[in-house]
């Protein structure tokens, strides 16, 4: 009798560790970030306590779980294979795993309509909304256009994505030169110049030379705005591991420059 309610608790936290499992693909797919470590908390907190159990109860008897779904879940564990979430997070939250086509219908019709259910969609909300958790907290100015180069890439517009990355590397610029009075504060929500001078260029040099920390940035800040420039222009077509490289590099960049600003304020 006591065997019995044990495996019933087994079965109970195999099935919620599946559901976080679909929990947290979606939260970071729809970059929902709030539940995201209490999910990650109860996600490791149950695969530990069902491998504890097969590790105390290595004779335990698979087929008595009437569950298939349990079964294959904790012959997972006792493998040391990696659940979906798991290979999702993989290497800095990379995605590696490939998700089954159960999981992507499911994911397809939650997070989209039913007159588009595309394998490549989920992928690439998934990837992005990875890669922006991975790359640290982003101004609120800027996630408007987070969210459009994330939706971009998940539809496969690879030179939207490139263009998105000149915008948020331009917004951010403009904020922090309003803020050391290199050009005048703009009352609107996104930073104009009143002007064309200074262009980008120079008003990044001005930047870099008004707050010594911005030094060790210079470089990434001027190669981005290069290689952005090319696709602006109309010059060149953007592939998808060129657009996703793009989207890290101008995000981590970003954040890294803000927090430098945080440093000097504090």
């Amino acid at each position: 009798m006591v065997e019995h309610k044990v495996i019933k608790e087994i079965v109970k936290k195999s099935l919620r560790l599946k559901e976080l499992d679909k929990l947290i693909i979606k939260s970071i797919a729809k970059l929902e970030i709030e539940q995201l470590p209490k999910y990650m908390v109860e996600f490791h907190d149950l695969k530990k306590q069902i491998k504890k159990y097969v590790l105390e109860n290595p004779v335990i008897d698979l087929k008595s779980i009437e569950k298939p779904e349990v079964s294959s879940i904790i012959q997972l564990i006792v493998a040391g294979e990696p659940l979906q979430v798991e290979k999702v997070l993989a290497a800095s939250s990379f995605l590696k795993g490939e998700l089954d086509e159960v999981d992507l219908d499911e994911l397809g019709s939650d997070l989209f309509y039913s007159w588009f259910c595309s394998d490549d969609y989920i992928r690439g909300l998934c990837e992005i909304g990875a890669l922006v958790i991975s790359c640290g907290e982003i101004p609120a100015n800027l996630t408007k256009f987070v969210y459009e180069a994330r939706d971009c890439y998940a539809f496969q517009q690879y030179n939207a994505v490139f263009s998105l990355c000149r915008t948020i590397l331009e917004v951010c610029i403009k904020d922090l030169a309003a803020i050391y009075k290199l050009i005048p504060p703009d009352s609107g929500n996104v930073r104009q110049m009143k002007s064309r001078n200074p262009e980008l260029n120079e008003l990044i040099n001005q930047l870099c030379d008004a707050n010594n920390m911005f030094r060790g940035v210079r470089n990434q800040l001027h190669r981005i705005r290069r290689e952005t420039n090319f696709i602006i222009h109309g010059n060149r077509i953007v592939k998808k591991q060129e657009a996703k490289d793009m989207l890290k590099d101008t995000l981590l960049v970003i954040h890294k420059v803000y927090e430098m600003e945080n440093t000097r304020k504090r």
